[in-house]
């Protein structure tokens, strides 16, 4: 039903650092690091993918201030 959640940091590096470690116990892993060129407002924003085997269900993105927005993606035929 959820295809992937997304999570916003101003702690790319910690972050990153944490979800290796914690996704790792579950048997997933990080299969995705990227630069978000294409964003004029942050061109240098970071993300990274994890996920069992090459599905990535758990997006890390790096944001400039706080912020509490989440990204949830359903699955849906159309």
């Amino acid at each position: 039903m959820i295809d992937h959640l997304s999570f916003y940091t101003m702690h790319f590096e910690a972050a990153q650092t944490f979800y290796d470690g914690v996704f790792e116990v579950l048997g997933y892993r990080r299969h995705a690091n990227m630069v978000a060129e294409w964003d004029e407002a942050f061109p240098q924003r970071r993300l990274a993918a994890y996920g069992p085997r090459e599905n990535h269900c758990f997006w890390l993105v790096e944001v400039k201030e706080a912020a509490t927005p989440r990204h949830v993606a359903f699955v849906a035929s159309s």
